[in-house]
């Protein structure tokens, strides 16, 4: 494990995490394997809460400048 963190640091990124279960998320409903209006509102929060993540870390990175 402390391999895998070392060569590839983005899979333990939450934001890599979290745009990863959106895409997963947005596979499943497209299969029709999960469904119904409470999935779309939780891929749209999962969404949410990956692009705010996002917008933080860029206004953190400015912030520093």
């Amino acid at each position: 494990m402390e391999t895998l963190k070392k060569n590839l640091p983005v899979l333990f990124s939450p934001k890599f995490q979290g745009l990863f279960l959106y895409l997963l998320l947005s596979y499943f409903q497209a299969k029709g394997w999960l469904g119904g209006e409470e999935m779309e509102h939780l891929t749209k929060l999962v969404g949410l809460a990956t692009g705010v993540g996002f917008v933080d870390g860029v206004a953190r990175k400015i912030g520093k400048k």
